[in-house]
């Protein structure tokens, strides 16, 4: 199988997956569906006679690298979108606070005597 058309297929799992379960949880199948490669598939990687994850502690280091790398992306990406949201409610915060009545202005004859 060609390896492009192989990324579009587990690139079509993953969507559909992430569509059923939300947004939120794209990049943990991500990560879920690159240990798998890894896992299954991993010992096919080579460049001529050199394959790094034939034995099964190299591909054990390489899911590790995977995980770390995902829970870095996770927790940035929740780190940023808490900043986001508190900056977004002060804002909403700010801009509700009731503001001071216009300056009084003088009253016409007219006004006065209605």
């Amino acid at each position: 199988m060609n390896p492009l058309s192989f990324f579009y297929f587990i690139r079509s799992y993953v969507e559909s997956y992430g569509a059923v379960l939300g947004q939120r949880f794209l990049p943990i199948i991500w990560v879920l569906a690159l240990c798998l490669l890894i896992w299954f598939y991993g010992y096919l990687i080579g460049y001529g006679e050199f394959y790094p994850l034939a034995s099964v502690a190299n591909r054990l280091i390489a899911i590790g690298v995977v995980l770390v790398a995902g829970l870095a992306y996770i927790g940035i990406s929740a780190y940023k979108a808490r900043k986001r949201d508190k900056e977004l409610v002060a804002d909403l915060e700010k801009s509700s606070r009731p503001r001071p009545p216009p300056a009084s202005r003088p009253r016409s004859a007219k006004s006065a005597t209605a």
